[in-house]
């Protein structure tokens, strides 16, 4: 799209939805990191917003523009891109509420995650700006073998069926309008900031006061992904958005490490008490898949993107060197 070669200047402006995420926020931040006028959308006024969604605006703010709207009001995204007119659209608003669980809303999930999509593309057609979509390793369900973007997705949730709608619907569109489109399926992210109740943030702050926690065998194997490297890697789509087309690339690290051997790594890098992990006092949770591993050959060769080593992306991301 021949508009899209100003992607390659300084200066150029992201709208990113879901701002106030754990993500979000990070991808805010990086991207105003690296020269780009950021456009912080999220969909409830700031001061309405709770623990931890007001430490991440607190990260963000005098670095950001904030915008409130909700991703399926077509009139505001108009207002927004005719206010802004930004070189690359980040969707990565969504509805996760419970996305584990057989209790998720499948019905809110496919009006979210993928009846927003046509919306934005509508919007967004004849428009000088390509768009990166977040979605999910969930997309590709329970598998024991590294998942590659070209295989047969077949999810297993109903969350990971409404992320692979949108991807399908955000193909669809793509290629009707002649967007740049591209999808970031991530593996597992971690990092500052996440939710409380996560494994990972529950654990690291039990570490760091000498607190015992009791956890599940946590034998799972998993392709656990630094943030940093994840923000990184969406700084290299914006680019490859001037190749054109649609594509969809594993955002992963590659590897399956048991979750125990990362929380022993957490204790090691915090010179924390290991013996106050108490593994397999609670029971594995229900439905829980054993594997999960995605293979990003692709990212690394047609990005040349690079993800750290995971104990080095635990201290760095966790900031566990104090």
């Amino acid at each position: 799209m021949d508009g899209l070669t100003k992607l390659k200047t300084l200066n150029q402006t992201v709208v990113i939805t879901g701002a106030t995420s754990f993500i979000g926020m990070h991808l805010c931040n990086m991207f105003a990191k690296n020269n780009w006028r950021v456009i912080a959308a999220h969909s409830e006024q700031t001061s309405a917003h709770r623990t931890p969604q007001l430490e991440r605006i607190s990260q963000l703010t005098g670095t950001v523009e904030f915008e409130k709207f909700d991703v399926s009001d077509k009139k505001k995204i108009r207002n927004i891109v005719n206010k802004y007119a930004p070189d690359v659209w980040i969707q990565h608003a969504g509805y996760t509420c419970n996305y584990g669980s057989p209790n998720f809303d499948f019905n809110k999930g496919i009006a979210v995650n993928a009846g927003a999509i046509p919306i934005l593309f509508d919007v967004l057609k004849n428009k000088s700006c390509g768009i990166i979509i977040t979605g999910s390793e969930a997309e590709y369900g329970h598998s024991r073998i590294p998942h590659k973007e070209n295989d047969i997705p077949q999810p297993d949730s109903l969350y990971g069926i409404t992320k692979l709608a949108q991807t399908i619907t955000a193909h669809q569109q793509s290629d009707f309008y002649s967007v740049p489109t591209r999808v970031a399926r991530l593996f597992l992210p971690f990092g500052t900031f996440d939710h409380p109740k996560k494994v990972i943030p529950l654990v690291t702050e039990a570490l760091k006061n000498n607190f015992s926690i009791d956890l599940s065998p946590c034998s799972q194997t998993r392709d656990f992904t630094g943030v940093r490297d994840i923000c990184e890697a969406y700084l290299k789509l914006a680019q490859d958005l001037t190749r054109g087309g649609f594509d969809v690339f594993n955002i992963c690290s590659g590897f399956a490490v048991e979750l125990n051997t990362v929380l022993k790594l957490i204790a090691k890098a915090l010179g924390a008490n290991q013996s106050n992990l108490k593994f397999g006092t609670i029971s594995m949770r229900e439905g829980e898949p054993q594997r999960i591993i995605g293979n990003n050959d692709k990212a690394r060769t047609l990005l040349s993107w690079c993800p750290r080593s995971l104990d080095v992306a635990l201290i760095e991301d966790l900031n566990l060197s104090g």
